[in-house]
């Protein structure tokens, strides 16, 4: 539904954005000049322990970023996932998960690293399993 396939989605929408549109009324005085508040302008955050938001936070190494709106090339990737073999997750996609007739394998999406690999197995075992390279 979140993504429109669904045939209720459209009957649903009003009733699915109701929320949305009573927060973002009263973030009208808050909103960029010359759009209309979105759900963004508002608060949704969560509290966490000091120690877990270090954990979340913390990187004891460069980074570099780059080309993020693309698919990482197989030799980057590769490097990555042999850098980290402990610590890879793997889960259905669901883009393909969600589709009526889904190419196949579903389980290819990949998370890789810590703290993001363990925090996914400890909140959604029965969606995510470990892997090795």
């Amino acid at each position: 539904m979140g993504k429109g396939d669904h045939p209720w989605s459209k009957k649903m929408a009003p009733l699915l954005n109701w929320p949305d549109k009573v927060i973002t009324s009263k973030a009208n005085g808050q909103a960029k000049e010359g759009r209309q508040p979105g759900f963004e302008d508002t608060y949704h955050g969560k509290v966490i322990p000091l120690v877990a938001a270090k954990q979340l936070v913390s990187v004891k190494q460069d980074i570099r970023l780059e080309n993020l709106d693309q698919v990482i090339p197989y030799t980057r990737a590769k490097d990555i996932i042999l850098k980290n073999p402990d610590h890879i997750v793997i889960l259905d996609c669901p883009c393909r998960k969600g589709k009526a007739n889904p190419c196949l394998p579903l389980d290819v999406c990949l998370i890789i690293g810590e703290p993001f690999a363990s925090f996914t197995i400890e909140h959604h075992p029965e969606v995510f399993r470990w892997v090795s390279p």
